[in-house]
């Protein structure tokens, strides 16, 4: 099952037992081990303010196939952080186009274009 479905399908099935990790030398190893919950590919981010005029930082989801996997978030070439169990980064950034890379500790890879507006 893709790691989103897996996600939303274990929070209502309690006895739902994640599937063994692939052997090493399987190929599609790396198929189905993360994806992107938010945002959608080539999406529209719509910054937001908080009731003092401030604009507030927007949170990117992902959701990995390994509970215990680390994470490593870019912003275009920028660091943004790492992640461990709950696959959530809070991005503080001007509008503009962007590409978002998450990278696991296996070299897993993926990416994401996004635009970031006013509204």
């Amino acid at each position: 099952m893709p790691p989103v479905m897996e996600l939303y399908y274990k929070t209502k099935h309690i006895d739902y037992i994640s599937l063994p990790p692939f052997r090493a030398d399987c190929l599609g190893a790396s198929s189905y081990s993360m994806d992107f919950i938010y945002p959608k590919e080539n999406g529209k981010v719509y910054l937001t303010k908080n009731f003092n005029g401030e604009i507030q930082p927007f949170v990117l989801k992902v959701a990995h196939s390994d509970q215990r996997a680390k994470l490593f978030w870019y912003l275009n070439d920028k660091f943004l952080g790492t992640t461990q169990t709950f696959h959530k980064m809070s991005v503080e950034a001007k509008t503009g186009k962007y590409y978002i890379t998450v990278t696991d500790e296996a070299g897993n890879e993926i990416s994401r274009r996004i635009e970031i507006v006013k509204e």
